[in-house]
C-alpha cells in the first residue's frame, strides 16, 4: 500500500532530531550548530530547461515531469507516456527505479523532484537546464513533501526493479526538519568546511538532500529564479548576433523567449532574477 510522505515525515520525526540534537550537543565549538542554522533557512530548488519555464508559464505552476509530456502530446496519455520512458531510458535506464520509488508514495506518480538549497543554483546538471526555480515555503501548497539523503531513484531502487521499501520509509524526513537532515548527512564534513562554503556543502551538483512535492507549487509560490551570470550574458549575445544554423537558432529562441518570460514573471508574481557567478 502507497504510504503518504508527509506522514512518513511525521513517524520519522522524532528519531531525526533526536540524531541531530546529540551531532549539536556533542560539538563545542557551536560550528555543527551554526551550520544547522544555515540550513534551517533553506528553501526548496528545482532546476529547468527554458522548454520547461515555457510549459510551467502556460499552466501557472510547476509541473511533473509526466505532466510536462503530457502537455506536448496535446493530452494524448499514451503518448505521453512513451514520452517520458523514453526520456528515462536516454537519461541511463532510470525508468524502472524511478517507478518504482514512486510506486511507494500516495500520488507519487505526479511527484516535483528537488533539492534543498541554501544557496546557489542548487542540484545544477546540464541535463537539467539553466533555470534554477526557488521556492522559500513549499510545504505551504503541497499535500505531499519530503526530504531523502540523496537521489531516490538511485537510493532506494535497482536497475532490476527490486525497492527498499523500508530503507525509503524510515528515511523519509518532513520539510520542516530539513536541517536535521542535513546536519546527521553532512556534520562529517562541516568542520573542515568554511561557512562560505556551506550552502555548497548542503547542495551541489554530485551530492544533494532530495526534496519531492506533490502537486507542484503554482507561480505565485516561486521567490526567485537564479540563472548563472555567464548565461545571461550569453543571452544577450544572442540578441545581437545568433545562430545561422536553423537547428541552433530554434534552441537559442527558446532560450530568449524563456529568459522574456522569467523576466514578466517578476512583474506578475514579484519573482527576483537572480545572477549566480
Amino acid at each position: 500500500m502507497a504510504l503518504s510522505l508527509k506522514r512518513a515525515g511525521a513517524l520519522n520525526s522524532s528519531r531525526i532530531q533526536a540524531a541531530s540534537d546529540r551531532l549539536v550537543d556533542g560539538d563545542r565549538t557551536g560550528t555543527i550548530s551554526r551550520f544547522r542554522a544555515l540550513a534551517s533557512d533553506s528553501a526548496f530548488s528545482t532546476n529547468v530547461s527554458a522548454d520547461k519555464v515555457e510549459v510551467f508559464d502556460e499552466h501557472g505552476e510547476i509541473l511533473d515531469a509526466r505532466a510536462v509530456k503530457l502537455h506536448h502530446a496535446g493530452g494524448d496519455e499514451t503518448a505521453a507516456s512513451l514520452a517520458f520512458a523514453a526520456e528515462q531510458d536516454s537519461q541511463g535506464q532510470w525508468l524502472v527505479r524511478r517507478t518504482g520509488f514512486e510506486s511507494l508514495w500516495r500520488g507519487g506518480h505526479g511527484l516535483v523532484y528537488g533539492a534543498v538549497n541554501a544557496g546557489g543554483m542548487g542540484a545544477e546538471e546540464p541535463r537539467y537546464g539553466p533555470f534554477c526555480l526557488v521556492v522559500e515555503d513549499p510545504s505551504s501548497r503541497a499535500d505531499e513533501i519530503a526530504v531523502f539523503p540523496s537521489n531516490s531513484a538511485e537510493r532506494y531502487c535497482t536497475e532490476s526493479g527490486e525497492v527498499d521499501r523500508e530503507l525509503a520509509h524510515s528515511e523519509a524526513v518532513a520539510w520542516r526538519n530539513r536541517e536535521h537532515l542535513a546536519t546527521i548527512e553532512r556534520a562529517g564534513d562541516v568542520p573542515g568546511t568554511p561557512p562560505e562554503a556551506w550552502p555548497h556543502l548542503v547542495c551541489s551538483p554530485s551530492r544533494y538532500l532530495e526534496a519531492v512535492l506533490t502537486p507542484g507549487p503554482p507561480l505565485e509560490s516561486v521567490d526567485a529564479v537564479r540563472v548563472r551570470d555567464g548565461y545571461l550574458a550569453r543571452l544577450a549575445d544572442l540578441t545581437v548576433a545568433g545562430s545561422q544554423d536553423p537547428l541552433e537558432a530554434a534552441t537559442e529562441q527558446r532560450e530568449l523567449n524563456a529568459i522574456e518570460i522569467v523576466r514578466r514573471w517578476r512583474a506578475d508574481y514579484g519573482i527576483t532574477i537572480e545572477a549566480v557567478g
